[in-house]
């Protein structure tokens, strides 16, 4: 099939028809198998969401202050309703924290007001 459109043999309405199918017989494998493709999509999602809480607190243990608190801002910030959004939160409360033990106050207030302004 590909050969073909390379070649202009067939046109782009019928190569997308066949992407298509191809899409859909995917699904209708995936769900004879008894696994739905949505929770498939879910399933992706929360790993990754996972792997980056996990880097986050990784950088944040290694001392790699700005990379831990640019993944907790993203994980808390754009995925709201998440489990891992409320434990990036906790680990941006630990910075502010540490920020203002150390007398960094400006930091630790700047985290302060930013996670009081998500509710």
């Amino acid at each position: 099939m590909i050969d073909h459109l390379i070649y202009g043999e067939i046109s782009f309405a019928s190569f997308f028809g066949y992407l298509t199918k191809g899409s859909a017989m995917q699904t209708e494998q995936w769900a004879s198998r008894g696994v739905p493709w949505q929770e498939r999509r879910w399933d992706v999602a929360r790993r990754g969401l996972d792997d980056l809480l996990a880097m986050a607190q990784r950088y944040h243990s290694e001392g790699q202050i700005w990379q831990a608190a640019d993944l907790y801002w993203k994980l808390s910030e754009e995925h709201p309703r998440q489990p891992q959004s409320i434990e990036a939160e906790e680990g941006l409360l630990r910075l502010a924290e540490t920020y203002e033990r150390d007398g960094s106050h400006h930091m630790a207030r700047a985290i302060f007001e930013r996670l009081s302004a998500l509710t």
